[in-house]
């Protein structure tokens, strides 16, 4: 379980998260057997999405989503209203390079915002390629949001983490108060970030600033596929095509995309599910 904490000033137009992942990242990003740049890259979104969630006033799901790039052809992190996180990447065989502009070489980034109801998505292209995941974020919400906002994000084996500083939207005028902030934030070092207690860091960088400090949200790092979902996936298939599946393979294997778990249908069991379907009343038919 993880943890963010929100947080603001008393006298400040500044806003701010901190957001840490630390026994839940470690089972994570073990599963995909990653390391090096593979990691940290994982990590960083990882912990990017709870800060840029921290403020949804709507239920439904963000997603940061790069993909087609030379070296990192699929990056996804995704998050709902209630602060359920998961996060996956696909590399080539080569070497992850270091350096991050060359890592995402040729990469569509976007951010999708999807409420579940009452509300149109909304979908803001990101410039991928700067000097960090952090930097090409903060230009998103420049686009979107127009807020001047910062983010620090870093991550190793034991921890990922991040931290945003955000102007208050409808404050006008100087920009003295953003910018304080944000040079106190900037003498924040990876290892500080990784290594330090989100309360004493806080305190530490802003505790002379006013910083009054909010809710601790929990973030739980985990996926939430099940056979009853492979199942749905089956089904919205089609009959035809599950059992040609069949006759091929005997049975009916399927791997969650996020975490890699295995599911395997028999062929009775995948055929039940079109039996179930079909002997469903109308009435009680899911939308």
């Amino acid at each position: 379980m993880g943890q963010l904490i929100r947080f603001d000033f008393t006298e400040l137009p500044v806003r701010g998260a901190l957001v840490r992942l630390d026994e839940s990242w470690q089972d994570w990003w073990q599963r995909f057997g990653l390391d090096g740049a593979e990691r940290s890259i994982l990590g960083e979104a990882t912990a990017a999405l709870p800060l840029l969630a921290a403020n949804l006033k709507f239920k439904g799901r963000m997603n940061l989503q790069m993909q087609g790039g030379q070296h990192l052809p699929l990056l996804v992190a995704q998050i709902d209203h209630q602060l359920h996180l998961r996060s996956m990447l696909q590399t080539t065989p080569e070497t992850m390079p270091g350096d991050w502009a060359t890592a995402v070489a040729g990469a569509q980034c976007a951010v999708m915002v999807d409420p579940e109801s009452g509300m149109d998505r909304y979908q803001a292209i990101v410039a991928a390629g700067g000097a960090s995941l952090a930097r090409d974020l903060e230009g998103y919400f420049a686009q979107s949001e127009q807020l001047p906002t910062r983010l620090w994000l870093g991550a190793d084996p034991a921890v990922a983490a991040g931290l945003l500083i955000q102007r208050l939207p409808g404050e006008a005028g100087s920009l003295d108060g953003f910018e304080t902030v944000t040079t106190l934030a900037d003498t924040l070092g990876d290892q500080e970030l990784l290594a330090s207690d989100p309360d004493d860091l806080l305190r530490k960088l802003f505790g002379t600033l006013g910083l009054r400090r909010h809710d601790n949200r929990p973030v739980t790092l985990a996926c939430r596929c099940s056979r009853e979902r492979i199942g749905t996936l089956l089904l919205s298939l089609g009959e035809e095509d599950v059992e040609a599946l069949i006759q091929e393979q005997g049975r009916v294997e399927a791997a969650c995309e996020f975490c890699g778990q295995a599911y395997v249908y028999e062929a009775d069991d995948a055929r039940a599910l079109f039996t179930a379907a079909r002997a469903e009343p109308p009435s009680q038919s899911k939308h």
